[in-house]
């Protein structure tokens, strides 16, 4: 270390000293009568560090739900209504994707800026979290709502997140069974169905379900999107 900047050293008090263990968290308190020592809640901790921290969303775009601050960054939910979307599946390496103009149920996006979202669908806007989550009827989509990136370029304006999905070739990748009440193993004839139609049968959804078969909610997908 360099003389000068070891000159302007001082000592210094230690006041406070947190033990991080596997299954709890144990704080040392120092002064001039000894050292107490006692358990604290990660709770209590994260709300001292922060409690003079201001977080705020900034303006969130058209459609958003929900807004969370997470471990990976923030996350935002967006409602996009029902309509029909004219969308291109490539069913054979360097020929034209063929053509659908498909209605899709009311979804909601789970998006992060440049990442691909999370998708869900729904039967209307939803007004509470207990609001059911169904699986989408596309393909590029899995069974926990993750969707993969495909020949989509998702940008950092999450608001552009559902029409970068929609306008993105699709291919026959992702969990794309039980995705139909009446064409369960056949998504391609679901589509076939649809193509043309103005409006998507809500009976058709299948719920999205938890590993025990409950039916999952909007705060259950979020609450796990926002980790």
């Amino acid at each position: 270390m360099p003389e000068a900047i070891r000159r302007d050293l001082r000592p210094s008090q230690l006041l406070v000293r947190l033990d991080v263990y596997q299954d709890a968290v144990l704080l040392h308190r120092y002064d001039r009568d000894g050292v107490e020592a006692r358990l604290v809640s990660p709770l209590d901790i994260a709300r001292v560090l922060t409690g003079r921290v201001s977080i705020a969303s900034g303006l969130l775009p058209e459609g958003a739900l929900w807004w969370g601050a997470t471990g990976n960054g923030a996350k935002v939910a967006l409602y996009q209504a029902a309509r029909v979307w004219r969308v291109g599946l490539q069913l054979e390496a360097f020929k034209p994707p063929r053509a659908f103009a498909l209605p899709m149920p009311g979804c909601i996006f789970v998006c992060a800026p440049g990442q691909p979202p999370d998708l869900y669908a729904v039967k209307h806007r939803p007004r509470t979290l207990q609001e059911p989550v169904y699986a989408m009827p596309v393909y590029n989509c899995f069974a926990n709502g993750g969707t993969c990136q495909g020949s989509a370029q998702y940008s950092e304006d999450v608001a552009r997140h559902p029409g970068e999905f929609f306008e993105a070739r699709f291919s026959m990748a992702g969990d794309y069974q039980n995705r139909s009440q009446q064409y369960p193993k056949d998504l391609m004839a679901r589509w076939d169905s649809l193509d043309g139609v103005k409006e998507y049968p809500l009976d058709d959804l299948v719920p999205v379900t938890a590993q025990d078969r409950q039916q999952l909610h909007l705060g259950d997908v979020l609450e796990r999107r926002g980790r």
